[in-house]
């Protein structure tokens, strides 16, 4: 089991969303580590044909980091966010964060 893997499923999360994740032709997965382990995950497809446009579709903060969660999340959001300009995105979908925890 990889580092991701474990990580999606120490939070509940379904593994087919992060193998959707990994064969997505316009997805891209963030990870955050801390020490060597990886803590956090975030994925983000961005779709060339409508603008560009990104849109961040989930979140994922391991549960032993529960007091930095928050903080967490937001970075994450803004390494996507700025992955998303980077590739000229005029639109970026953000959920909202109780939608994150999928």
């Amino acid at each position: 089991m990889t580092a991701l893997a474990r990580l999606y499923a120490g939070v509940g999360v379904n593994a087919a969303a992060l193998e959707a994740a990994r064969h997505h032709p316009f997805g891209h997965v963030l990870v955050f580590e801390l020490e060597g382990v990886v803590c956090a995950s975030a994925y983000v497809i961005i779709d060339p044909s409508s603008g560009p446009s990104g849109r961040l579709q989930i979140v994922v903060v391991d549960r032993a980091l529960a007091q930095y969660r928050e903080v967490i999340e937001e970075r994450m959001i803004g390494v996507a966010a700025a992955l998303c300009e980077a590739y000229g995105c005029k639109e970026i979908t953000i959920r909202a964060a109780t939608e994150l925890d999928t």
